[in-house]
């Protein structure tokens, strides 16, 4: 974790409330907030993987992993998914991100 002092965020919306179930449940953790780093977590690749397998299952969006590292946080991450569903993925990254681009697979760097 970093070094300043950590704030449990709880859920606001039914995707983040999805979101925290999915990552608590993947990593293990007993009390996941909506501001929580993914990596400050201990999340690695194959976390990622497994997070995005069930949002593909439980939110019905097929997801690059290697987003993981553009939207770290489940408050990024969920308004993301919400454009997503909203809109194409082009569009929801520059939505997100204010700057059109795109989100290739296999472009990750990820701790083992």
């Amino acid at each position: 974790m970093s070094s300043t002092e950590h704030v449990y965020v709880p859920s606001r919306t039914p995707i983040e409330e999805t979101l925290v179930r999915i990552w608590a449940q993947v990593l293990g953790r007993e009390h996941v907030g909506v501001k929580d780093h993914f990596q400050d977590l201990g999340g690695t690749s194959l976390h990622a993987t497994r997070i995005f397998s069930r949002l593909r299952d439980d939110l019905g969006v097929s997801l690059p992993r290697s987003l993981i590292l553009q939207f770290p946080t489940i408050t990024q991450m969920a308004a993301y998914i919400e454009t997503y569903q909203q809109n194409s993925p082009l569009s929801a990254l520059a939505a997100i991100t204010g700057t059109p681009g795109t989100a290739e697979e296999g472009n990750s760097s990820f701790p083992q």
